[in-house]
C-alpha cells in the first residue's frame, strides 16, 4: 500500500513538472535557468516512478505466490498398499493429475497406491493405472468424502414394523443401512398335520417311515452335490477373475512402458510394427500367463486362444480381460471375413475400452472398442 502511495505522489509530480515544460517557451531566454531545473526534476522523477513500478510488480508476484501456496493442499496423506473409493457415483481415473480420464472407478472399489503427489493419488487398479483425487480415497471400504453427496435408505415406522418378521439383522455405516433378510428356508419343519381316526397298522407305519428315510437322504445328498458344484464354480470364477486382472494389469504396462513411438520391440516380420497388433496382444496374454508363446498373426492368435479353452462370447457387456478381433477392411481379408486386427478389453460394461497396437503411432494405445466392425470376443472359459 506505502508503494502505490509513493507511485500516486511521483507521477502527480511528474505531471505537473510536464506542465511547466509546456509552459516555458512563452516566458522566453529568461527562463531557460527554470527550464534546466525542470527538465533535471523531470528525469528524477522518471527514474522515481520506474522504481516504484518494479517494487509494485514485485510485491504483486510475492503475494500471488504465497496465494498459490495457501490454496495448494497436500490430503494425500494415506500410505502405499490396499486402499477403496469412496463415491455416490463414481470417481475418475486420469492419466495425470486433471489429465484424460481413462476409466470410471466405482463406490468401495478396491485399488492399489503407488504413489502420491499433492492432493492425488498415483493407483493400480482392475481398470488400469493412472492418478485419482485424495478426497474420494479412503484406507476402509463404505467410507465416503464429507463434500460427496450421500443418500440414506430409511424407512417409516409403518414399514419398519411390517419388515419386523424378515429382517434379521441391520448395520448402519456412514450413511448407509444394510438390510439382510432370512433365508425363507431357513426355518422350515417338516410336520404332519394329517390326523387320522382309522388305526395304523406297524407295517404300514415302517413304510411311512422308510419313504420318509429314503426323501431326506436323496434331499441330503442334492444339497451336498450343489454344493459341490457352486464351490467349484466358485473356484473356477475366482482364478478366472485372478487371469483377467492380470491380463488387464499387463496390457497397461505394456502402453506406460512403450508410450513413445516406436519404442516396443516389433518382430521383422511385422513391417516395424505396422502389423504388429497380434505380437503385442499375445505379449500381454504370455506375460499374463493365459497363453505359452507369441504369434504374429490374427488367425493363429484366435487358434491359440481355441486350443487354451477361450470360448466365443455374445457381447455386450463386454468383460475387463476378453481378447476382442475386428474384421478385416481391406483386400482378401474383407473378402473372407477374417479377423485382421486384434485387442485387449480394458473394463467390463457396454462402452468400453480396448488396448490395441497402432499401425501409425508404433505403439500400443488405449481407444474405443467399436472403433472398428466387430469380428467377434473370446473369453476364457
Amino acid at each position: 500500500m506505502k508503494k502505490f502511495v509513493l507511485f500516486s505522489v511521483v507521477f502527480s509530480c511528474l505531471l505537473g513538472v510536464s506542465t511547466l515544460l509546456a509552459a516555458l517557451p512563452r516566458l522566453g531566454k529568461s527562463a531557460s535557468n527554470v527550464k534546466k531545473t525542470a527538465e533535471n526534476v523531470l528525469e528524477d522523477a522518471q527514474k522515481n516512478i520506474g522504481s516504484a513500478v518494479e517494487a509494485i510488480t514485485d510485491e504483486i508476484s510475492k503475494s500471488t505466490k504465497d496465494t498459490d501456496k495457501k490454496e495448494e493442499g497436500n490430503l494425500a496423506t494415506l500410505p502405499n498398499g490396499k486402499a477403496y473409493v469412496g463415491v455416490s457415483s463414481y470417481l475418475a481415473l486420469r492419466d495425470e493429475p486433471f489429465g484424460e480420464v481413462l476409466a470410471e472407478l466405482g463406490n468401495n472399489e478396491e485399488i492399489e497406491i503407488v504413489d502420491r503427489k499433492g492432493d492425488w493419488y498415483e493407483i493400480d487398479s482392475d481398470k488400469g493405472s493412472g492418478w485419482v483425487y485424495a478426497k474420494c480415497v479412503f484406507d476402509k471400504p463404505n467410507s465416503r468424502s464429507t463434500n460427496v453427496a450421500t443418500t440414506t435408505n430409511t424407512k417409516d415406522d409403518d414399514d419398519n414394523d411390517k419388515d419386523k418378521d424378515t429382517v434379521k439383522s441391520t448395520t448402519k455405516t456412514n450413511n448407509y443401512k444394510y438390510v439382510v433378510f432370512n433365508d425363507p428356508t431357513d426355518n422350515i419343519t417338516l410336520t404332519n398335520t394329517s390326523s387320522s381316526k382309522s388305526k395304523v397298522t406297524s407295517s404300514e407305519k415302517n413304510k411311512g417311515k422308510k419313504k420318509v428315510t429314503s426323501k431326506k437322504n436323496k434331499k441330503n445328498k442334492n444339497k451336498k452335490n450343489s454344493k459341490k458344484k457352486n464351490n467349484k464354480k466358485k473356484n473356477n470364477n475366482s482364478k478366472k477373475s485372478k487371469l483377467q486382472k492380470k491380463i488387464v494389469k499387463e496390457a497397461n504396462k505394456l502402453v506406460k512402458k512403450y508410450s513413445k513411438s516406436g519404442s516396443f520391440p516389433y518382430d521383422s516380420n511385422t513391417c516395424g510394427g505396422r502389423y504388429g497388433c497380434a505380437q503385442v496382444a499375445t505379449t500381454v496374454l504370455k506375460n499374463a500367463g493365459a497363453l505359452n508363446s507369441i504369434n504374429l498373426s490374427c488367425e493363429g492368435t484366435e487358434a491359440l486362444l481355441k486350443k487354451a479353452g477361450w470360448k466365443k462370447v455374445k457381447v455386450p457387456p463386454y468383460q475387463a480381460g476378453d481378447v476382442i478381433f475386428w474384421k478385416g477392411t481391406q483386400g482378401s481379408r474383407k473378402s473372407k471375413n477374417a479377423p485382421s486386427h486384434v485387442g485387449i478389453i480394458m473394463e467390463s460394461g457396454n462402452n468400453v475400452q480396448a488396448m490395441s497396437n497402432s499401425s501409425s503411432q508404433k505403439r500400443p494405445r488405449l481407444h474405443s472398442a467399436t472403433y472398428q466392425t466387430l469380428y467377434g470376443v473370446y473369453r476364457k472359459a
